[in-house]
Order: C-alpha cells, then structure tokens, then sequence
C-alpha cells in the first residue's frame, strides 16, 4: 500500500471532533480586537452570562461563559456563529481511533474496546490501515480509559479530530468506501454518519457535528478545535 500513496493537489481538507453538540457544555471564543462586538452580541441575544479576559501579549480577546448550557443553545451557536469559531468545553465525548496497519489481531484489539463499551462504531479502511468512528456521546472519564487500552496500537495517535474527507491520495475514497458499522443496538446516527461521510455530504454533517478545515498536512496535535 505504501507504494500507491500518491499525493493529490488539495490544500485543505475536513475532520470530525470529538466533543458532541448534544451533550452540555460550555462555549468559549478567542477573537481579535475586530469581532469583540460580534461576540458581545452573541451573548447579550441568547441570554448567556460570560466573562472577558485580553491577552495583551498577542493581542486576544478571550470570552467564556459562566454555565454550561444545553444541546440547543450549543447547536444555535454552532450553526449560526461558525464565522466566530466557538470552542466547545465539555465533560463528553466521542471515542475516535485509528491505526496504521492492516493486521488482522490489531483491528480485533480495536473493536474489542468498543465492544467491551457497548460502543457502535463506524470502521473504514484508510490509506494505511483503518479509522473507527463512535457518535454516541461517552463522559470524558470513559474516554479517557478508553484511549489507554487502546494506545498499544497507535502510541502517536491524539484522538481529538479525525479526518474524513478522503482527499489527501489519488484513489483514496474507494479505500475509505471499504468499512462495515459494529452496533450491539441499533443506533441510526452511525449508519447516517457512514453513508454522509461515503456520499462527502459535509454541509449535512456540519449541522450534527463539529467538523474543522484544515491544511492537509497539518498535524492533529495543532489543529485549532479545544
């Protein structure tokens, strides 16, 4: 497979986050001095108690609120703001992995961890090996003991953001179009995941989840998203 990555043209590509926008959280914004009003106005038409910090060393204005608010104010926010790029901090998340190679022991040791959590969960094959995707929210304790059992099998994975548009290598979306969906129960939002992410129904995608654009070879550990 190695030698049949052929790098395409594309500059900018689409991940997927791992903090849901159905679960309470707070909102947070860091602006430049140009948009500070915009943000005032946000807060002051939806209600929402905040407080201001500015950084003087880069010239940042920080805002956050003070409560956590609800999946309904999160998802206004998200979908009418994206111009301001809320920022999300919340106790929940989505559990997404990833793996470099194609053994068959390896993608067992996976989808045994969101087995044992009763996690459905989406896996595709990538370029190099598989990508797992899960939208039921977890509490970010789960999770967090989720990533050490999974860590044996991708120690430089940061499971924050995942890519899913395959627009990085030549051919790369019929090697994604290869997946298969592992639910214990059924549960929609992941079949509706699957079939958005295969038709690239991004827009679609953008009004349920949290997805950021980003240079392609940016690395996860810099992407702009917490």
């Amino acid at each position: 497979m190695q030698s049949s990555l052929i790098r395409t043209k594309e500059s900018i590509t689409c991940g997927i986050t791992n903090i849901p926008l159905t679960k309470p959280s707070r909102v947070y914004f860091v602006v430049e001095e140009l948009d500070v009003n915009k943000v005032y106005n946000m807060f002051e038409s939806l209600d929402i108690h905040f407080y201001r910090q500015d950084n003087n060393f880069n010239r940042k204005v920080y805002f956050n609120s003070l409560i956590e608010l609800d999946s309904r104010t999160i998802k206004l926010i998200w979908r009418n703001y994206k111009s301001l790029h809320p920022k999300f901090l919340s106790n929940w998340r989505y559990l997404f992995w990833e793996i470099d190679n194609t053994a068959e022991q390896t993608l067992t040791e996976v989808l045994d961890v969101y087995r044992i959590l009763k996690l459905p969960v989406y896996a595709h094959r990538s370029m190099r090996g598989w990508h797992f995707l899960s939208v039921k929210p977890i509490e970010e304790s789960v999770w967090k003991y989720a990533t050490t059992l999974l860590r044996k099998t991708n120690e430089k994975y940061p499971p924050i953001t995942l890519r899913i548009n395959p627009n990085k290598y030549e051919n790369e979306s019929i090697i994604f179009a290869e997946g298969f969906c592992v639910e214990p129960s059924k549960h929609s939002d992941t079949r509706q995941l699957r079939d958005y992410i295969l038709a690239k129904k991004f827009t679609a995608l953008g009004e349920k989840y949290q997805l950021v654009y980003y240079h392609i070879d940016k690395i996860k550990e810099d992407i702009d998203i917490v």
